[in-house]
């Protein structure tokens, strides 16, 4: 399983369709207070054996600098 973080590089495979891959579409956190369901559903993923791409639309690790989410739209149309 390869995990894409926002803004990260969209691997080639996953746009050709080559690769199957998931987009985990869901509710955002907007601070570093409020807990994501992203890690759980990763290990959901992990125990079944996922082997694909798996789209990850928020930031590897916070930094509230970066709450443009704007600036996102793009690399989330893609996934």
């Amino acid at each position: 399983m390869r995990v894409i973080y926002t803004r990260q590089n969209i691997p080639i495979d996953a746009v050709s369709g080559s690769t199957k891959s998931i987009f985990l579409a869901g509710p955002t956190p907007r601070s570093p207070d409020v807990v994501s369901w992203r890690p759980s559903a990763i290990e959901l993923l992990k125990y079944y054996e996922f082997d694909g791409i798996v789209f990850y639309p928020e930031w590897e690790k916070w930094d509230n600098t970066r709450m443009e989410y704007i600036n996102t739209i793009d690399w989330e149309h893609h996934g």
